[in-house]
């Protein structure tokens, strides 16, 4: 099941998520999207993302470092001067285990 951004910050602000994989959504309503997949539930990543997880996806090093366990990601509540409002963004973790 998908989980929003916004929801999972406020249900638990200090979550460190750990990721299990990434993909690219290419049949959103505005364009590809990166996706993180999480251990029984999915993430939709801010769009400027998409890029970094592009560069990830082809790096084989990230993905068995991902595939052990040791890459994690806390959603960061932050404002945003150019929109105006407050926004939710991405801040990778190392996990260490």
């Amino acid at each position: 099941s998908f989980v929003n951004r916004v929801e999972a910050y406020k249900e638990k602000p200090e979550a460190v998520h750990t990721l299990k994989g990434l993909y690219i959504n290419k049949k959103g309503n505005f364009g590809d999207h990166p996706v993180a997949i999480c251990d029984g539930y999915f993430i939709d990543f801010p769009e400027n993302l998409l890029d970094d997880v592009k560069e990830i996806l082809h790096s084989e090093e990230d993905i068995d470092t991902i595939k052990a366990g040791k890459v994690g990601f806390k959603i960061e509540e932050y404002k945003s001067e150019k929109f105006k409002k407050i926004c939710y963004g991405i801040k990778w973790v190392d996990i260490n285990g």
